[in-house]
């Protein structure tokens, strides 16, 4: 539908045909129904490279061309506009053969890279003619430079996914432990007497900062929580590259896998709530309905194949178990205290 009303919206222009061309073949990269098999594409990522270095030189061209071309040169430069929508299209079309045997982690990742393209060359087709066409042919050959990087099997695009579910958690990681030390830095100036005082407390963010000790041992003990999140998500992570034994097994299946990057992806997403209702003074009922959220999360990563890895995959299980329910503990303890 999104689609369908940018093109309501959008007037012609030299490259209008893409977004018709997108419009049609979007709905093909639907995950609703995705099954992530061992098996390869339907294209490879040579392909892809062929296809998106054959769109760059169209865009190079077109983009020299619409620069100096007048009311004379429009046929011109419409013979080169039907190059981009050509080149275009053969991107789009490998893309939609990446799709077989592709789970919804990868389908994502595809559909995501279509769009993202076509967006901008309907930004390129718009800005033709005018002053901002150098910048818009730079944005669009940026962008088809990008698809040569977009995943061409499950596992990479797997992968992907954790490892921005890693970076996502870790920044939640820097909150939680400045907010700890925050905390230590307010309330040792908070005994301190002098005329200064009021501007340390504007540098430090003000006595509300400061976390009662319950509140304190809760932010610990998220935080603790967050390091055995993070050991999971790596262990998963380092899966996807897992070479297949010597009768083709795989120590995880795609299919754990894709579990995996949809467990983690909801335990960050929790994870964040967390550390929201917990930095600057733990808000119990909010903390609580995150928690139980996180608990879930948690317990099917685990479930999806953790454990499968062997040992170690047993030993991360075992401590991401514990550090959620430390945290558990700890809002108990804070709860009992009040």
């Amino acid at each position: 539908m999104a689609v369908v009303r940018a093109m309501a919206a959008v007037k012609e222009h030299p490259l209008s045909a893409a977004l018709r061309v997108w419009a049609e073949l979007r709905p093909e990269f639907t995950d609703a129904k995705a099954v992530a098999s061992e098996e390869g594409p339907g294209a490879s990522a040579d392909e892809l490279k062929k296809c998106a270095k054959w769109l760059q030189q169209s865009i190079t061209k077109f983009g020299a061309s619409a620069a100096v071309a007048d009311e004379g040169d429009r046929i011109a430069l419409q013979q080169v506009a039907e190059e981009v929508i050509k080149a275009f299209t053969a991107v789009v079309g490998t893309l939609l053969a990446l799709k077989k045997n592709a789970g919804a982690t990868l389908i994502r990742e595809l559909r995501n890279a279509g769009e993202a393209l076509t967006q901008q060359i309907e930004a390129l087709g718009m800005a033709a003619g005018t002053p901002g066409m150098a910048l818009a042919a730079g944005k669009a050959l940026e962008k088809t430079k990008g698809i040569e990087r977009t995943a061409t099997n499950n596992r990479a695009a797997i992968r992907r996914a954790i490892l921005q579910c890693l970076a996502q958690l870790r920044d939640g990681q820097r909150e939680l432990r400045e907010a700890l030390k925050n905390s230590d830095l307010v309330g040792q100036g908070s005994g301190d007497e002098g005329a200064d005082d009021e501007d340390d407390d504007d540098e430090l963010g003000g006595f509300d900062d400061v976390l009662e000790p319950g509140e304190r041992r809760v932010v610990e003990a998220l935080e603790a929580s967050t390091t055995a999140l993070e050991e999971a998500l790596k262990l998963a992570s380092q899966s996807c590259m897992s070479a297949p034994a010597a009768d083709g097994s795989v120590p995880v299946s795609v299919a754990a896998l894709e579990v995996a990057a949809a467990q983690g992806a909801e335990a960050v997403h929790a994870m964040d709530s967390l550390a929201a209702h917990s930095i600057g003074g733990v808000d119990a009922e909010e903390f609580a309905k995150s928690l139980v959220k996180f608990g879930r999360a948690t317990d099917g990563l685990t479930a999806c194949g953790l454990t499968a890895i062997g040992d170690e995959g047993s030993e991360t299980a075992r401590s991401m178990a514990c550090s959620v329910e430390n945290v558990r503990k700890a809002l108990a303890t804070m709860e009992a205290e009040d």
